[in-house]
Parts: C-alpha cells; structure tokens; sequence
C-alpha cells in the first residue's frame, strides 16, 4: 500500500500508472476501485487511472501474486525472486494522444531512395490534425507528409531520397518526429522515433543484406 499526491505537471491530463516488471501476477487498486489485473511479469503493465485519483491523499494497493495462469509459459532456468522488481512511475498523455506507432521502411530497387510508412493509432478528440516530417542525423528536415485529419488508425507516408543505409559498420540513423495539433495549429503532442533503412532478402538461399 503507498499514499501519493498528483504533481501540478499531471493535473488535468489522464494519468497513466506504469509498472516495469512484476514477478507473477498482480491486481491493483486505487482509492478502493479496482483498475486491473496483470500477469506478464517482464512486460511494463499500464492502466489509466483518470477517474479514480485526486489531487492529494490517494490510496495505491496492489497485491502480487507467486503464482498464476501463466507460470508454466514463463517458466525458465533461473532463480525467481516473486514481487515488485521494477520502478512504478505515473506519467501524463493528453486527451488525444499516439498510443502505437508502427513504422516501416521499404528501399526501391535503385537501392538509393526509399519510402516510409509510418502506422498510427490514436485516442482523443476529432477536432486535430496529424502531420509528421523525418530528419537526418545533422538535423536537416529531408522529408515530410501532408497534415492529415483524425483517424484512430492512419498512415503516413514519406518518399526519401538519397538514403544513407544502417549498418553495423555505419549505424546511419533519421529521426521521425509525429505531431498532433488542433485546428488552431495549438500543439498537442510530439512523438520522436529513430529509423534506419536497410534491406535482407533470401535469394538462390543465399542471404543478402544492404
């Protein structure tokens, strides 16, 4: 059991509480309503608790269990040490907020430039837009999409040109920046990914990597 009060920085966003690891199974309370269960112990587990935390005096409990469902399948040769083993942290997203971000590269058959799928799923309010733009490793802004109208599910795509490729010798890296803003060009949020571009093919059973 832990009492907590809510940082002025987490009032008035939904407030998302974070376990890293959790060694079997575990269910949580807080201010007595029960908000989940979960027994994936080296997976973070996550649950909204918006509705039921205030400003001062909350009540976190959680109770963990040594076995569940699950302890056949995550069975492996190790000592088990069963209970809280990783940091728990509450953190904030806004109302309308990325909650997947699936991206995937493609190189043409020059082998010089390349186009970018960026898969979105996104909660929150209809009244935004969503835009998105790639950067190299100097910071230059080498491409960009279209700013696009909420969906829960989109895509954006970008056509590169010239890609510098990953590879263990040279770890070329972009970086992906997603933006979610109001019709008013008020900023929402700002989702930052690392991308590289690379091909792996199996041919006349031979591998072949670029």
């Amino acid at each position: 059991v832990r009492m907590f009060d809510l940082k002025e920085s987490l009032l008035g966003n939904r407030i998302i509480l974070s376990f890293q690891g959790v060694e079997m199974a575990f269910r949580v309370w807080v201010n007595g309503h029960f908000v989940g269960y979960s027994e994936d112990s080296f997976t973070p587990s996550e649950f909204d608790i918006s509705e039921f935390v205030t400003k001062t005096n909350n009540k976190l409990a959680v109770e963990v269990y040594q076995r569940s469902s699950a302890s056949w399948i995550e069975d492996q040769d190790f000592w088990r040490f069963f209970g809280i083993f990783r940091d728990v942290y509450l953190y904030a997203i806004p109302e309308t907020h990325v909650n997947d971000l699936f991206v995937k590269t493609e190189l043409y058959d020059d082998f010089i430039n390349a186009k970018l799928d960026a898969n979105l799923k996104i909660t929150g309010d209809a009244n935004t837009k969503i835009e998105g733009c790639l950067e190299d490793s100097a910071g230059n802004k080498i491409a960009e999409s279209e700013k696009v109208s909420f969906k829960h599910e989109l895509t954006l795509s970008f056509d590169v040109k010239n890609v510098k490729l990953w590879s263990g010798e040279e770890p070329n890296l972009y970086t992906l920046y997603v933006i979610v803003s109001k019709e008013d060009n008020t900023l929402i949020e700002v989702v930052k990914q690392k991308v590289g571009f690379r091909h792996f093919e199996m041919k006349d059973k031979t591998s072949r990597f670029v």
